[in-house]
């Protein structure tokens, strides 16, 4: 069960359990900066939460299910056009069975149980309808079902901290179709679902963080139009403006971002709204290094249209692996993974990663561009002793570098019509 809360989330690092609650707790807020004020209630808030003992599962569903299970088996194989009441009363009651007792303590607290309640429920979602010979009648039977399934897996969101988890990733499992020339879709609230848990203030970033886990794999999985990703990369980037969250969040909410492929928003000024939050997530100095690399590295990922001049955004790249080759000679620490993993990075606004992803980068969005190949080509070794040196950066790298961003800095700063100038 580790592996499905957490193989989502493995840079999530929040120290939501490790502080010494009575010594929080008798702070005094006064003396507190902001940030460590904003740190203490976000462990409030999941203490809170893992200490929730609210399951839904009562004796009566517990029952009914032991006697209705096979009939609710049946049903939900053979599927049904809803206008049955006892097969819908017996859908609902395997429902609730197998969502609820993702909120039960004793079942939470047994791992393998956990384990199989969650693995028993996925099963459910996937086979349902799976004896219907007709494909439209298939889809209208699941858009049934995860009518009913979805609201259900709506009340775990304001369950304790194990059910809200396993809730926000079983809601991935709610598959309507999938064509063959498409992504599947996934049933129509599941979005809002997750962007209003991002909206809310009453979820700890540690929640919000898998909801943005959620979402990156939503995109990759299913089929979003551009006004879904539009609408989930505006929820992240709000999240992103606020500078009190963990770097560990930051981190996350960037790696649901370079998934939206469209360019920008769909109305209104059309602005490229993924490439504005990650060039100020980028050349913001008071965000942690790897925050800032990975959000450059977005500029060669995400969706990309004709508009953008790469030139500028080259130049910006550049002058971020001048500024880390810098702070890299200055840290005690080069042997960190973090350094390597912002070389990495870097190196991904330039260059595709592989074979299956030819399109990202600067060089491949901008072939015959002179100053992105001078950028790459005075960028790549820092980016290359960042990756794999412990050793300083040499002066004659770094200073080959600044006095090529020193003497090739374009005026002014504009990557884009519909977006303001670098800063």
């Amino acid at each position: 069960m580790a592996a499905i809360l957490l193989a989502f989330c493995p840079a999530l690092t929040f120290a939501d359990e490790t502080v010494a609650g009575a010594a929080a707790a008798e702070a005094d807020a006064a003396q507190l900066s902001p940030a460590k004020a904003y740190e203490l209630k976000q462990q409030e808030m999941v203490r809170t939460l893992k200490k929730m003992d609210n399951s839904l599962l009562t004796p009566e569903i517990f029952k009914a299910f032991s006697s209705g299970n096979r009939d609710y088996r049946s049903v939900l194989s053979s599927g049904t056009n809803g206008r049955n009441p006892k097969d819908m009363e017996t859908l609902r009651m395997g429902l609730r069975y197998r969502i609820y007792s993702l909120s039960d303590r004793d079942i939470q607290n047994d791992a393998r149980a956990l384990e199989d309640a969650y693995k028993n429920l996925s099963r459910d979602l996937g086979r349902a309808g799976s004896l219907m010979p007709n494909p439209g009648d298939k889809q209208r039977f699941r858009e049934l079902l995860f009518s009913e399934a979805v609201p259900m897996l709506q009340k775990l969101l304001d369950n304790n901290l194990l059910a809200r988890s396993l809730a926000l990733e079983a809601l991935l499992e709610t598959i309507v179709a999938t064509p063959s020339n498409r992504k599947p879709s996934l049933y129509d609230t599941v979005d809002d679902i997750y962007i209003n848990v991002l909206k809310s203030p009453d979820q700890p970033d540690v929640i919000k963080a898998r909801t943005a886990h959620s979402i990156r794999k939503y995109l990759v999985k299913a089929d979003a139009v551009p006004q879904v990703q539009i609408a989930f990369a505006t929820a992240i980037i709000n999240e992103l403006k606020n500078n009190l969250t963990d770097k560990d969040y930051q981190y996350v909410l960037l790696t649901a971002l370079e998934e939206i492929a469209a360019p920008r928003e769909v109305v209104g000024q059309k602005r490229p709204i993924v490439m504005m939050a990650a060039t100020d997530v980028m050349r913001d100095r008071s965000r942690d290094n790897l925050v800032r690399c990975r959000a450059a590295s977005i500029l060669g990922i995400a969706g990309s249209d004709s508009q953008i001049n790469y030139d500028v955004l080259a130049w910006a790249v550049s002058e971020l692996a001048l500024e880390m080759g810098s702070r890299f000679n200055q840290s005690q620490n080069r042997s960190s993974p973090e350094w390597q993993l912002c070389g990495w990075y870097l190196y991904l606004a330039f260059h595709h990663a592989d074979r299956q992803k030819m399109s990202n980068g600067f060089l491949n969005r901008a072939p015959k561009s002179t100053v992105v190949r001078d950028a790459y080509q005075n960028s790549l070794p820092v980016m290359l002793d960042l990756m794999v040196s412990k050793n300083p950066v040499p002066n004659a790298k770094l200073g080959a570098l600044l006095k090529w961003t020193n003497g090739n800095k374009p005026n002014p700063l504009v990557y884009d019509p519909a977006a303001p100038p670098l800063q």
